[in-house]
């Protein structure tokens, strides 16, 4: 078997995991919103705004950096720079978003055993 032939096994391996990784990162974050978020908050209109900056952000930066590699800062990965954008923004937005239900908050708080919570 020549280079020629391993390069393209090795190029359609390639391919193969992004599309399977692809579908995976998807289907992971519509089962994180759907069973880790809604059940406990309901999301109106203004906080899946909130909830979208971060990664709108992120995204933005990891697609800049992507076509943009010539500018990236250490030559680090575009998804290590999106994800140094992502975080921060996330954090930040869900700092400075007021809690409407604060009582509900800290019953599950207690009920995971946080502060003043039973432990299991």
């Amino acid at each position: 078997m020549g280079w020629t032939n391993t390069f393209q096994g090795i190029f359609m391996l390639v391919i193969a995991s992004m599309s399977t990784g692809d579908a995976l990162l998807h289907a992971g974050a519509s089962v994180a919103v759907e069973d880790g978020i809604r059940p406990f908050r309901e999301l109106d209109d203004r906080r899946r705004r909130l909830l979208m900056s971060g990664l709108v952000g992120g995204a933005a930066v990891t697609l800049f950096f992507f076509f943009q590699g010539h500018l990236r800062p250490f030559d680090l990965h575009e998804g290590i720079l999106g994800l140094l954008v992502h975080s921060p923004v996330l954090l930040g937005v869900s700092l400075l978003t007021r809690d409407p239900e604060p009582d509900r908050a800290k019953a599950f708080i207690r009920a995971a055993g946080g502060p003043g919570g039973a432990v299991s």
